[in-house]
C-alpha cells in the first residue's frame, strides 16, 4: 500500500533513540512499513498490525526500495534494528533459515492513543464553526459576500 498515513508518537522526540537521527529514522520507516491490518506470510504465518516479516538479506530493499542510493547500508540497518530492540521499541523473532518477525512494541496503544486524542471534527486545536450563514472562521453576522 502506498497511500494513507501513519501515526508517529510525539514521545519519540524525547526518547534516547532520537539522539541518533539515523536510528530514529529507521524506527519511523518501520512504522511506515509494518502491517496496518492482519495479513499472511508463508503458509500458516499470520502477520498482525504492527508487525513485519522480512529477511535480513533484503531488509534494505524492504524499507527503502530497490533504487534508493541514499538509503543506509544493510549492515547499518541491522545495527539500527539491534539498537531499537535494546531500547525496547521493537522485538525481533528470528526463524532460522526462514524469516524474522519484527514487532513494534506498543503499536496498538500508540495507535489508539493517537485516535482518541484527535476529535472526529479535525485536529486537536480546531474549532467547529457553524457554516450556516457565515464564512468558516468569521463571527456570526459578518457578511459572507464580496460587498462588505
Amino acid at each position: 500500500m502506498t497511500t494513507g498515513f501513519v501515526k508517529i508518537p510525539r514521545w519519540i522526540t524525547e526518547h534516547p533513540v532520537s539522539s541518533e537521527p539515523a536510528v530514529a529514522w529507521t524506527y519511523i520507516m518501520l512504522r511506515l512499513k509494518v502491517n496496518w491490518k492482519p495479513g499472511h506470510f508463508k503458509i500458516g504465518t499470520t502477520v498482525q498490525p504492527g508487525q513485519m516479516a522480512f529477511s535480513y538479506a533484503r531488509i534494505r530493499e524492504r524499507l527503502y526500495g530497490e533504487e534508493n542510493e541514499k538509503a543506509p547500508s544493510k549492515n547499518a540497518i541491522i545495527r539500527h534494528l539491534k539498537k531499537l530492540e535494546a531500547c525496547g521499541l521493537i522485538t525481533l523473532d528470528s526463524k532460522p533459515n526462514q524469516f524474522t518477525m519484527l514487532t513494534i512494541v506498543d503499536w496498538e496503544s500508540d495507535e489508539s492513543e493517537a485516535e482518541s486524542s484527535v476529535p472526529k471534527t479535525g485536529t486537536p486545536d480546531s474549532k467547529v464553526v457553524p457554516k450556516t450563514g457565515t464564512r468558516a472562521g468569521t463571527p456570526t453576522g459578518t457578511p459572507t459576500g464580496t460587498d462588505r
